[in-house]
């Protein structure tokens, strides 16, 4: 158990897995604010930042592999704040963004900031998450919806609605699958009311395979906004087509809080997730007459009569 004290605009990131437990004084975290008892829960191989905004005592838990460090720049950069309030301020409703960047260029970070700040307005916020491999809302090989109501400090915090099987963690594998698992919740989440959707999609963005997956999501869904998280331009190429469109396309810099992974730490988070959704699970038995398989060969055939049953099994030597 570690007590820390700090003064209002200390910024503190701390690498899971760890517990914070604010004991004076308030923090936020993307804009969730903590105040004296509130708490947060940092899974290994994730990272927050927390920002003092009060002078204030946190009481830290910290497991083996756990780091704190203290930051010298805002996690929230000037001009995430100024797209983020651009965005929200908008009086026409409903209201949709799509959000695209490099692998770990901050683009959760941005959509739960950007979520909170339209919370704040009292806005109802449906989330897509449309990254199987690396899905903070639902499972890996999902596409997962999550409906945001009240802050929250993480993705991970928000319980799925509703949630498409894709059936790979790779979104090179399922290009077609992802665009409609996509399209099906984003009228779900019209028809549960939001007033704000946000899709975070998936750092996959070189290649033919890449610009067909973003191309099509942008085309189907039609945002009012595409917000472009990029260090230089490494992105143009995903919105070439829709610049003379009605969408408002916002173009920022990552934020300095953004820590590269590995790829085995993404492979370990994974595992860790799996074994968290499947911890309780049991042993259920389904009849395959009582349900359809989709993408699936198994059970999509036709009945054999018993002399074609015995014809193949004579062909077959059976």
């Amino acid at each position: 158990m570690k007590r820390i004290k700090e003064r209002r605009g200390t910024m503190l990131r701390i690498e899971g897995p760890a517990g914070l437990r604010v004991l004076e004084g308030a923090v936020s975290i993307l804009g969730s604010i903590i105040k004296p008892k509130g708490q947060a829960v940092i899974p290994k191989y994730k990272s927050l930042v927390v920002e003092f905004i009060e002078d204030s005592t946190i009481e830290l838990r910290l497991g083996g592999d756990a780091k704190v460090e203290a930051l010298s720049e805002d996690v929230i950069p000037a001009e995430w704040r100024a797209a983020a309030e651009s965005i929200v301020s908008q009086g026409s409703r409903p209201l949709s963004c799509v959000v695209l960047g490099d692998v770990d260029s901050g683009k959760t970070l941005f959509c739960t900031y950007l979520a909170n700040c339209a919370v704040a307005r009292g806005l109802k916020v449906g989330i897509i998450d449309k990254d199987p491999g690396q899905t903070e809302i639902s499972v890996p090989t999902t596409v997962g919806l999550g409906i945001i109501e009240e802050p929250v400090y993480s993705l991970e915090n928000v319980e799925a609605v509703s949630a498409r099987f894709v059936g790979s963690v790779s979104p090179a594998n399922v290009i077609q699958r992802i665009i409609a698992a996509t399209k099906e919740l984003y009228d779900e989440a019209l028809k549960r009311g939001s007033d704000l959707i946000i899709i975070n999609t998936s750092g996959w963005i070189n290649g033919r395979g890449a610009r067909e997956l973003k191309y099509s999501i942008i085309a189907t869904i039609r945002p009012n906004y595409l917000v472009l998280i990029q260090r230089t331009n490494e992105v143009e190429h995903l919105v070439k087509p829709f610049e003379k469109s009605h969408i408002n396309i916002i173009r920022v810099r990552p934020s300095p809080a953004v820590r590269l992974k590995t790829k085995e730490e993404r492979k370990a988070r994974r595992e860790s997730i799996y074994r968290n959704y499947f911890a309780n699970a049991k042993v259920r038995k389904v009849s395959l007459t009582s349900v359809k398989l989709m993408y699936a060969l198994l059970a999509t055939g036709a009945v054999l009569s018993k002399e074609g049953l015995e014809r193949y099994s004579e062909e077959l030597g059976l």
